[in-house]
């Protein structure tokens, strides 16, 4: 199942280059802000980069950054769930190229993970989304 597998790797390379472009593509369309209001600091690299580190030893990152982003009080906890999932998706897809290189896992676990993943993100996102603060801090929280 090498082919597989390559063949996976592949699209994760594919998928990581059209979200930076997508990315980047938006950066460039949003008006200059101060990183107070909404811009990226140097704080916040370093708490991607250790929690990122926590996610590759398999702690996670989620809770991690909530953790950082509350006490940083960073920015409102309705904007923390879209936050995590863009902001992580770039490191954890790098993440996914080296583990499935170097662990050796069954491909139609592998493939049945991805999927699922996939579509609980896909759905997830609507449902966060369109709740309201309390909700979002009461499934934090939980």
């Amino acid at each position: 199942m090498v082919w597989g597998i390559r063949a996976l790797l592949g699209v994760v390379v594919l998928m990581l280059v059209w979200f930076v472009w997508q990315w980047a593509r938006m950066e460039k369309r949003r008006p200059a802000s101060p990183p107070a209001s909404g811009g990226s600091t140097s704080a916040d690299l370093a708490i991607g980069f250790v929690t990122n580190f926590f996610d590759a030893l398999g702690i996670g990152n989620f809770a991690p950054t909530t953790a950082a982003f509350k006490l940083s009080k960073r920015m409102p906890d309705e904007d923390i769930p879209g936050t995590l999932n863009a902001g992580h998706s770039p490191p954890v897809l790098v993440e996914a190229l080296i583990f499935i290189a170097a662990v050796a896992v069954d491909f139609t676990t592998l493939v049945g993970m991805i999927a699922a993943s996939v579509i609980g993100a896909w759905f997830g996102a609507g449902i966060v989304a369109r709740l309201p603060r309390r909700a979002i801090q009461v499934g934090m929280g939980w």
